[in-house]
């Protein structure tokens, strides 16, 4: 057996094998598939990793290390390594150290063409001199392929026991050009814990119409071995070919999406758009000019104002636009002293235009901070639009006060929104997501009839819940054929009159013969219903998913229903979020990578950051 290395050089080692495997567990899951890492060799460092663990964390002494050689009873390194002396980096393994330069690649989400780098050969000769550096063509063909096959087998795996999920999926073109999609999943796990799974970035056909979309949709699910009747809804965005595509499929539109489009309808009237065009032309010569930025500094510190610079807004972008407005109506005296001095005083806002640009600040302040509010809380729910779309009934509804301008924006938010969530059966999903969600149960469901009808209709297909609590009792039951009043009774028990007995056995062969002896699920439903409107809602602080956590057990049937309802995303941008982590994967040079190889990169990406393994 190979001499275990000393305390120091363990550290050296133990340091060199974090950096190049930050993921501890896919390496074991490496290890464990033999079929594919069988060509690579066990290290002292590995085994000392696995060691230490299994005894509970023991710290690197050298008495530990002397009772890890006692037990170590893995194949040690070849003869040849004793050979190098104490320069233990060479003494790796060269596949152990493509393997964890491979998976660094995938994780950190590093271009592909960083392995034909000088930086990143240099770097394989510093750790092994002798190491042959992996080509582009292993790490794709191989390295990828093979990972990629581990990370899904373990995805497969953590899926298989989900009841319900959830997907949300968006269209773009990636970096290579190619039309794509994403589809992402989002599921309950048993411990009552939002988890999500992202399918990477596949290409598709260019030019789909909604039928051929929808079939490409459940071509993923299959290939992933996900019961699309186990699919409680789908987000996507307001495309009317996705609207079409999903309309099958319980379609959620997209919140923010929606708000958007209401909103940009609002910036395109007449009285709004005319001043804000006027207003970029005014913060495009501050963005210009570095002598205007200079005065507009000077100006605010001798006003004892904020320094804040003027901000320009992006297409397509309204809380950018409500940002700029809200910039410019702060330091619109410092503005118009600067462009005075100057001598560009046609820049000038007129009083029309400002006072345009406050009615449409008191219109999107209140949006602006509902949207800001929205975007802390991961995951976003079904349930907590509810509550959002009330205040936003309740900030848009028109005051005395109101100028015809401002009266006219309100009205037009609120009527587009109606439209886009106003449909029977989107509201359907929404009640039951706030009537499932322990904080707004009594609050803000609309039509508490219409949710007891609909969970009615679905109780035959849950899943049967585990009878809790209650035990079968292994002895026969007595019927009414054995029963002989002469029959002395055990010992220990009180004889019963003739008539006591025999009623006893008529009852007991009625249960037995009656098939209706046992509750339907219909009448259990009822129950639990009724028990958890009685019960208190929590604060809204408060997570929904700890509390089901903690009274699954007493609604069995109702837990069911919330994992398939409070797992539904209120919005797209889990998927849309994975094109911009896309971009990483690959550069402007990087048309080489095929969309079958984006599509393995980004999924890689996305799995092995949340160790999802």
């Amino acid at each position: 057996m190979a001499s275990i290395p000393k305390v120091k050089e363990l550290e050296q080692c133990l340091n060199l094998y974090q950096i190049m495997y930050q993921d501890a567990g896919v390496l074991h899951v490496l290890q464990e598939q033999c079929m594919l890492y069988s060509y690579s060799q066990w290290s002292v460092v590995q085994r000392w990793v696995d060691f230490s663990r299994k005894e509970g964390g023991l710290a690197l002494t050298q008495s530990n290390l002397d009772l890890f050689e006692r037990q170590d009873l893995r194949p040690q390194w070849h003869q040849s390594h004793k050979d190098r002396g104490t320069d233990w980096i060479q003494s790796y393994n060269s596949e152990d150290i493509k393997w964890g330069l491979a998976l660094n690649l995938f994780c950190s989400q590093l271009p592909i063409l960083t392995v034909e780098k000088n930086g990143f050969k240099n770097l394989c000769m510093k750790i092994n001199p002798k190491l042959k550096y992996p080509s582009l063509a292993e790490i794709m063909n191989f390295l990828c392929f093979n990972v990629y096959t581990i990370c899904k087998q373990a995805a497969l795996a953590r899926m298989s026991g989900c009841s319900f999920f959830s997907c949300s999926t968006d269209l773009h073109c990636n970096t290579t050009g190619d039309p794509c999609r994403v589809i992402t999943v989002q599921y309950i796990s048993d411990s009552w814990e939002v988890e999500d799974l992202t399918f990477g970035c596949g290409g598709m056909l260019p030019n789909l119409g909604p039928v051929e979309l929808g079939e490409a949709f459940a071509e993923v699910l299959s290939e992933w071995r996900l019961n699309v009747s186990k699919m409680s809804a789908i987000t996507t965005g307001n495309l009317s070919h996705m609207r079409q595509g999903f309309s099958s499929r319980s379609w959620i539109p997209c919140f923010l999406h929606s708000v958007d489009l209401c909103v940009d309808k609002l910036l395109l009237l007449d009285l709004v758009s005319a001043p804000l065009s006027r207003l970029r032309k005014v913060v495009s010569a501050f963005t210009r000019s570095t002598q205007y930025r200079e005065a507009l500094l000077k100006k605010q510190t001798e006003l004892s104002l904020s320094k804040d610079q003027l901000i320009l807004d992006q297409p397509k972008r309204w809380r950018s636009t409500y940002s700029m407005v809200n910039r410019f109506l702060e330091q619109e005296e410092v503005v118009s002293a600067v462009l005075t001095e100057n001598g560009k005083s046609h820049l000038l806002l007129q009083e029309a235009e400002i006072t345009v640009l406050k009615d449409v600040h008191s219109v999107l302040h209140p949006l602006f901070e509902l949207m800001e509010a929205l975007l802390v809380e991961k995951p976003i729910i079904m349930s907590s639009i509810p509550p959002v779309l009330w205040r936003m009934n309740s900030s848009m509804s028109v005051a005395d006060g109101d100028s015809d301008l401002v009266k006219q924006m309100k009205q037009m938010m609120m009527s587009d929104l109606k439209k886009q969530y106003g449909s029977e059966c989107l509201q359907t999903v929404l009640d039951c997501a706030s009537f499932l969600d322990p904080r707004f149960k009594n609050t803000f469901v609309t039509d508490p009839q219409a949710v007891r009808t609909e969970l009615m209709g679905q109780v035959m297909t849950l899943p049967q819940p585990p009878t809790v609590g209650t035990q079968q009792s292994m002895e026969p039951a007595p019927s009414f054929s054995s029963f002989n009043p002469s029959t002395p009774e055990p010992q220990g028990k009180r004889r019963r009159s003739d008539l006591q007995g025999l009623l006893c056995d008529i009852k007991n062969q009625k249960e037995l013969e009656t098939p209706t002896g046992k509750s339907l699920p219909q009448e259990d439903l009822q129950c639990e219903i009724a028990f958890y409107q009685k019960t208190q809602e929590i604060q809204p602080d408060q997570s929904p998913l700890a509390w089901w956590k903690k009274n699954c057990i007493l609604f069995p049937i109702l837990a069911s229903f919330a994992k398939k309802y409070l797992c539904v995303s209120a919005l797209s941008c889990p998927s849309e979020l994975v094109y911009s982590s896309s971009e990483l994967s690959t550069t402007a040079g990087g048309s080489r990578v095929t969309p079958e190889q984006l599509n393995k990169l980004v999924f890689l990406s996305r799995t092995l950051q949340k160790k999802q393994l």
